[in-house]
Order: C-alpha cells, then structure tokens, then sequence
C-alpha cells in the first residue's frame, strides 16, 4: 500500500501509439536539471523508459546520473500515489499513462531513487517477473469456490453428530402457519376499521408455484399459487385471531426450496369498503443456521409506505426530498425492523420435539455429480425443434431483459433446453421457465448449468442479469458468482455498484457474493476494497441493510491490513467537513464563505498529516487550504474545499462537498458514462469522455471531484455573449476556445469539442438525463464538454405550469454546431432558412460519431437496461421498479437496423437544434443567475 501500483495487465495495447513524457529528475541532483522530457512507445516497457531517460540524461550533462545503473529507480506519477515498479511492465498497460494520453494530458512522472530500506520492502515485488504477475492475476480470476461447500459440510457435520436429527425433506406436509395477534397495532392514521393478515410464500420475486415430488416428464407448472389469509377482526391496539391454522394443500414444506420467503402483511378495510396495506414483514423458510421456522415467533413488522404517509403527510408532496421506505414482501430485504416502530406480529409454526434441519445445495454437488442411469428416460428431452420453433427460438434469443416470457415460450424453453444451451443468452430465460417448486426441474436445471454454453472471455459481465431477485436458488447464484469471478480488477470494480445492490437479494449475510465481494476487495485494497467499503458505508443509515452491510464491513476492515489506517483518516476528513457544511447552514448568505473558511482554519490541526480523500486512494493530501474554500451559491450550499496535495510536484486538489445531496444517482449516472466509454473505445471509437469521480459516503453526503480548467456554458454565454444577448449568439463557444487556445491548439480543442459533444449527445439521449441547463453544462479549456448535476434521468424531465422545459430529445445548440460548421450558419431554424448553408467539416463528422456511438450502445443493450434493473433495490426515487427502465429500451430502438438507427439519431440532431425553447431556457436562466 505504501507503492500502489495501478495497472491492467490484460489490456491491449496499441503498438505504434508514441507518447512524450516530462520526468522530473531527483531533488538532489542539484538543481542542473530539474527536468527532462523523453519519447517513448506504449509498447515499451518501464526499463526502457529507465534506460532511455538515463541516456539522455547523459547526453545532456556528460555524465553518468547513477554509476550503479538504474537497479534502485522507481517512478512515480506526479501529484498521485501512483506508482511504476515493475521493470518488464509495459507502459500502456499502466492507467494513468493510458488516460492521459486519451485525454491529450501532459503526462508527468517523477524519478524516485529508493532508500535502503524501501529496497528491502519493495524487494519481493520488484522481483517476480511479468509472466509471474500474469499468472497471479489469472489465478485471481479462475472460478473460485471460497469454501462454499466447505462451509456447508462442516455445518452438516455438525449437525449430524447430533443424539437426534429431523430434516425439511421428512417434513412430508403442507406449509400452515397461525396468526395469534399483533401487540401494539399500527392503523389508527389509517382510519382502519377491521384488519386481517395475508400470508404469502415467494420465490424468485413472485408468489412460488405448486410443489411437486420426483422426476418432471412435461412443462413445469409456474403458476403462482395465491396467499393464505386471516379472518377479518375489528381493529384495536391488540387485535387477536381465532385459533384456526392456515394451511396451503399446495405446497409441501419438505420440497420448497430452504430459502423461500414467508411474508406477513396487515392490511386494514376502511369505511367505505377500501383495503389498504399497513405493515408486513418478510422472513425466510430456514434461517441461517440451517433451522426450519417452527414454533412460536414474534415479529416486528415495517410500515407500509401509505401509513409512513399517514404519520407523515409531507412525504406525499412531490416536491418533498424524502422518502417513504418501501415495503416489498417478493423482493425487498428479509429480515425484521430494528425500530419496532410497526407493532409486532405473533405467529406460530408448527411445532417438533427437535429443530429440523434443512439441507443446503451447492454447486460442488453438481459439478461432482454422476449421471443418473436412465435418467434420459425418466425425463422427456425432444432435442430437435422444427425450423418454426427454431425461429421462435432465436427471437426469444434477441428479446431483453424486460421482455415476459408468455406459457408458450416457457413450454418451448423447457421443452427444447437441450437446444436452446447452445446460446448463452438464453440461459436467464430458460431458468425463468423453471417450476421451482418441482424437485425434477429444479435437479435438470442445475445439471444443465455446467453444460450450457458460457460467455466468451470479455463477456463474463452478461452474468450481471442473474443476480436479480428472479434468480434465488442457490446453486444458480453461485454459479454466475463465479463466472462474475472471471473479470479482471478494472472490470470488476467497474460494475461493484450493482453487485454491492444485489446483497440485498441474499437471504442470508454470508453468501457466495458476499465472499466474493470480499475476496476480490482484500486482494486488491486501493482498486476494488476502497470503493466497496464506500458503497457499503453509505446505506448504513438504512435499517433494513445495516445488519447485513455491517458485518461485510466489520470482517473486511479487520483484514485489510494497513488500508485500515487510510480509511479511519478519510472517515476523520469527511467527519470534520460535515460538522462544519451542516453549520454553514444556519448562517446569513452574504457571510458563509467567510464562516465556512474561519471554522476550517480552526480544525485545520485536528487533521491527519497525510489523508487520501474518500473519492480515490490515488490522491494523498497534506492539509486544507481553508482560505481559498469557499461556499457555493447553490441549493443545498455544498462547501468548495481546496486540498493542498502531498507531494510537492502536484497540484492543489478540488473537491465540493455536499450535505443533503442525495448522489447516488450521480453515482450510477457516471458509471454508466464511464461503461459506454469503455464499449465505444473497444469498438475504436475514442469520444475521450471524462466523466468526473464522486463518492457518496452517507445518507444525503458525499463528495465530488472539480474538474479544473473549466467553466459553465452559461458563464461562457455571459462573458462571450453578454447576459443579455449570450443565449441567442452562435458565438461564445467559439470565442471560448479561440481565446483559451491559440493557433494550432484551437483546432485540437474544437476536435476534442466535437468527440466529447458527440459522446454526451447520445449519453444522455439515451439514459434520458433531465434537468440540462446551461449551469449543468461544462467545457475545458481544452474544448472537453462534459456534463454534471445527474438529479434527473430516464425521461424524468421537468415541467413548469404543465409545460415540459426540456422538449430537445439532447442538448445541442446553434452555439455548439457553430463551433463544428462556418460563420454564417443558421441552425437553430427552419429548414428553408439552411438552404444553401454549407457547414464546416467538422458537422458531418459529428454526425457520423453520433449514429456510430448510438449504434454500439445499441448493440449492449441487454447489459445497460441491466445494471438498471440491479439498481432498483437503491430505491433511487426515479427508479423503483423495473418498468421505469422502459424508457431506456425505447430511447435504444433495438428493434431497427443500424441504418434506421443512423437516420433516426440524425433526426433527433435536427430536432434538437430546432427546439428555439432550449435557448429560451438558457436566456431565462442567464438572466436570473447571471
């Protein structure tokens, strides 16, 4: 941790890219040469680097700079804890040469002599080779079992060694359960008259179907069975329920599955007839330690969200910032509610002389499993589809991830799964078509597991789609655990975010996820546990997560070593920052910078020597430069905070803090970004796109990286255009970049204008980013546009007196085509005014990026309308469920060709420089906050 070193060893390197870099020789030296700059391919490795740079020093002072060679040299990425160690590394495979010289960045490293002793530590690490370093990477990487089955043998050993045993699979009769009562009764806000009780079983997100005994020889029956319910019984504080047991003929409790969720909900009948949820709580068929529910339970239940509303009327005002917490039996967290605020319902189970046990499956078993003789026989297989089934077939291939399956595409996919294996992308469909509660399917589901074809390699995260709640059985989850298991670090911390969700799905604390999760993070603390431990750490306001997220973070900071240390002194920073951004708060506009600077002056000792900043290990700071922090005029009053960077070759680092900002969709906003990046560049599209990093670290905090050398679109129209005029000129883009880049630089800057414009066009056309005024519109110096503020996406646009503001499909306006066409264009209006208006090459090429980008994105869509899906346990307020993605699918048309796709985005381009309304906005705006 002390030399981290941020590389991908896995990733292709372009092998005629050259590179300048600027080193910054040893301070002592003398001063004779403080620097030097040297040329080299991506393609070479760290010692050519080395080599090259002592030659040249030797050029240019006639003398050697090390007689003892370059055994003891390191570099060090200037202004980053960022190190280049390994001498057989090659240069492109380190990240930060990479990106900048994506971006067009200086790249700046400093030449480290090593003292004795960091000889000694460094040592092990600088001697393992490439191939060496290669192959622990790919060891990390293979599928891995983290002692799952391990795990479950001893506990059944355990078990065993017990004078008496009962297991689920003797328990040959019908789930029942009795409802005694409920102590201290919520409804009363209701105006609840009677109340009954709904008890529910669930697999997979829905009601589970009919249990079944032996082989399958037909389509597996999915139907859902309906809910158990109480007698009604008027309402008091302590309602009572007949003795009578509920008991559901279809389902066998010793053949659903051990962790089928049994779900209460109260629901209460008011004066006129209407029935309406009050509270419900969720808790698994067998717990943890492998325990059947029986007997006597209490359970304290959670408000439903209509009597959170009922106590608190300001959470249905759309305008209101907070929440209800949502309640949702199928799919919502297990577990009871910590703050008891709901009553507590008491339940029975039936009862035995001795706890039943129930036994875990895992994949282990599958994988060391024997055929069954004649079990072709037993279970109807017809391997050979006609060619109209074949075709009904290959369109299920191509449906996505929202698609229903219809009773004939389930027949078809459990009728001809044998067929079907031959395509990856119909695994997750074909295990919806599972009866679940039929101990046939469910054995020829698992067997087929390891015989369906896989993902290629750099696919493995098309398994992302079965960690949904879709996808419960055990066996299955450990099976796409390991695939997941096969992304390299870069990948895998690229896609944390929704895995870090989907433990919301786990039945239990400890899962195959789990382990993994912490697995991979303890093996690489900078680049996968940083940001794991901060995903984490953020919902632990969340009552019905804490628990879980709790004991991850517990047995991950117990382990992680030294990383241990750097995280306490980020949580200290963050601390100190919000005490005095909650302060700041209270005080008089005209005199909260001035505050905010005084009260971070006085804290300034109380901070550690050296702190990373919770955003990325890779920046290390020495301090708060109070008098240049400053507050900002916005809503929330976020805190500008100037960092003083640790080591003397970099700059000061810019970061806003916020308190109130709920930035978990910035969050996911900017992943996404960063992944359609990664699709576009894979495909030879470069549209350097720089999205910005940002860190939720609570409920309602977090902190966003400045990005330096830029400026808002509305401050550029004000300044190039005046406050009055700015939004109406094509102008003060231009004049921007003209005057920030001189000569040939300007061209560079209006290249690197129309790629990122390119990219952000169809970014937020296709997430549906709202809220796009001029103030949430940057661009650099270096002609980078960029956009920021992601409060609204998926078509969540907003209105004013009925109107929507936002009637552009994107934002691109005359201003923006003018930096890319000639003087006297006229977009912006009616096509018989553009008659004859020849634009400037760089529109056309624009154009062509556009319908390219879009196209790529289109060609993974299953994947972004996925890590959609895996996000909705958030419970972000513009993305609860699953069909608030279905914006997302139609903004992708996948249903047209390319060419379609290409003329479509071209009308939406037109569409979006027509639209006077935008610049309007942009006027009003300007005028207001100019």
């Amino acid at each position: 941790l002390k030399f981290p070193e941020y590389v991908d060893l896995m990733r292709e390197i372009d092998q005629k890219q050259n590179i300048v870099i600027n080193v910054i020789m040893p301070s002592d030296l003398g001063g004779t040469l403080p620097k030097l700059t040297v040329s080299c391919l991506l393609k070479q490795t760290v010692n050519d680097l080395l080599l090259t740079t002592f030659k040249k020093y030797k050029t240019m002072m006639s003398k050697d700079l090390d007689s003892n060679g370059t055994g003891r040299y390191i570099f060090k990425v200037c202004g980053y804890m960022d190190y280049l160690l390994h001498n057989d590394f090659k240069i492109g495979s380190f990240d930060h040469i990479l990106q900048n010289q994506r971006k067009g960045m200086k790249i700046e490293l400093e030449l480290v002599r090593l003292s004795p002793a960091d000889q000694m530590d460094l040592g092990p690490i600088l001697g393992t080779t490439l191939e060496e370093e290669m192959r622990d990477e790919e060891k990390k990487m293979e599928e891995h079992s983290d002692l799952v089955a391990h795990h479950r043998n001893e506990r059944h050993r355990t078990i065993k060694k017990m004078p008496q045993q009962l297991w689920q699979r003797h328990s040959k009769w019908p789930f029942r359960a009795l409802v005694r009562g409920i102590q201290a009764c919520p409804g009363e806000e209701l105006n609840v008259k009677s109340l009954f009780v709904e008890i529910g079983l669930y697999y997979n997100g829905t009601f589970i179907g009919p249990t079944e005994g032996g082989p399958r020889a037909a389509a597996p029956n999915t139907q859902p069975v309906d809910p158990l319910k109480t007698s009604h019984v008027p309402y008091s504080n302590e309602p009572t329920w007949p003795g009578a047991w509920l008991s559901s003929t279809k389902h066998e409790v010793s053949l659903l599955p051990p962790s089928t969720r049994v779900g209460f909900m109260l629901y209460g009948v008011q004066p006129g007839g209407k029935t309406v949820p009050v509270a419900g709580v969720c808790v698994t068929l067998v717990d943890f330690q492998n325990i059947v529910l029986t007997g006597e339970k209490a359970l304290r239940l959670w408000p439903h969200q209509k009597l959170q509303v009922a106590r608190d009327p300001e959470l249905a005002n759309p305008k209101c910032e907070r929440m209800p917490h949502l309640v949702n039996l199928a799919s919502g967290v297990v577990g009871e509610n910590p703050a008891n605020e709901a009553g507590t319902l008491h339940v029975v189970f039936d009862s035995y002389s001795t706890p039943v046990f129930a036994e875990f499956p895992c994949l282990d078993d599958v994988l060391n499993a024997k055929e069954e003789e004649g079990k072709s026989k037993m279970i109807q297989i017809k391997p050979n589809p006609n060619e109209k089934e074949k075709d009904d077939i290959t369109k299920l291939v191509r449906t996505d991830p929202l698609h229903h399956l219809t009773p004939t595409e389930r027949h078809l996919l459990w009728l001809y799964r044998d067929y079907c294996s031959s395509w990856p992308e119909l695994l997750p469909k074909y295990l919806k078509a599972v009866s679940w509660g039929s101990q046939g399917s469910v054995k020829e589901a698992r067997s087929l597991l390891s015989k369906w074809r896989k993902y290629p390699p750099g696919r493995e995260v098309e398994y992302l789609e079965m960690l949904d709640i879709s996808y419960s059985d055990p066996v299955v989850r450990e099976f796409v655990v390991r695939q997941l298991n096969r992304m390299n670090d870069y990948n895998f911390d690229q896609y944390l975010l929704q895995m870090v969700q989907c433990l919301k799905y786990e039945p239990y604390h400890d899962s195959s996820l789990s382990r993994m999760l912490l697995r991979r993070a303890l093996q690489s603390p900078y680049k996968i546990g940083h940001n794991l431990y901060w995903l984490l750490r953020s919902e632990m306001h969340n009552g019905d997560i804490a628990g879980r997220y709790g004991v991850l973070l517990k047995l991950y900071v117990s382990r992680c070593g030294p990383h241990r240390v750097h995280l306490r002194r980020q949580i200290q920073v963050n601390d100190t920052v919000q005490v005095i951004a909650e302060k700041v708060k209270q005080v008089p506009k005209a005199s909260r910078s001035k505050f905010a600077a005084d009260e971070l002056q006085k804290v300034a000792h109380t901070l550690p020597p050296k702190f990373q900043l919770c955003l990325s290990p890779r920046i290390e700071c020495k301090g708060l430069k109070s008098h240049k922090c400053k507050v900002m005029s916005s809503k929330k009053m976020p805190i500008w905070l100037v960092f003083e960077n640790a080591d003397k070759n970099g700059e000061d680092y810019l970061a806003i803090f916020k308190a109130g900002d709920d930035l978990r969709q910035d969050l996911m906003t900017l992943q996404l970004l960063r992944i359609m990046d990664y699709f576009w560049t894979k495909q030879g599209l470069d549209l350097r796109l720089n999205p910005y990093m940002c860190c939720a670290t609570g409920h309602d905090l977090g902190m966003i990286e400045v990005v330096k050398n830029s400026d808002t679109t509305a401050r550029i129209q004000v300044a190039y255009g005046g406050k009055n005029m700015g939004a109406w000129r094509d102008t003060p883009i231009d004049m921007f970049l003209r005057e920030n880049n001189k000569d040939a630089k300007y061209y560079t800057a209006v290249d690197n204008f129309v790629h990122t414009c390119a990219g952000y066009c169809v970014a937020t056309y296709v997430l549906g980013i709202g809220d796009r005024h001029a103030d949430n519109i940057m661009i650099t110096r270096s002609g980078h546009l960029f956009h920021i503020d992601f409060g609204h996406f998926l078509g969540n646009f907003k209105s004013k007196f009925g109107y929507k503001r936002e009637r552009a499909p994107f934002v691109f306006t005359p201003e923006m085509a003018y930096v890319m066409g000639n003087k006297d264009t006229t977009f912006g209006f009616p096509d018989w005014m553009m008659k004859g208006k020849d634009p400037r090459i760089g529109f056309p090429e624009f154009e062509k990026m556009c319908c390219q980008a879009y196209n790529v994105l289109r060609e993974h869509s299953n994947l972004l309308i996925n890590l959609f899906i895996l996000v909705t346990p958030a419970a972000m307020p513009e993305l609860l469920e699953k069909n608030d993605v279905e914006y997302l699918r139609d903004m992708l048309s996948c249903e047209l060709t390319s060419a379609q796709a290409d003329k479509k985005f071209k009308g939406e381009i037109a569409k979006s420089l027509r639209t006077v309304s935008r610049r309007f906005d942009n006027w009003i705006h300007n005028m207001k906050h100019g």
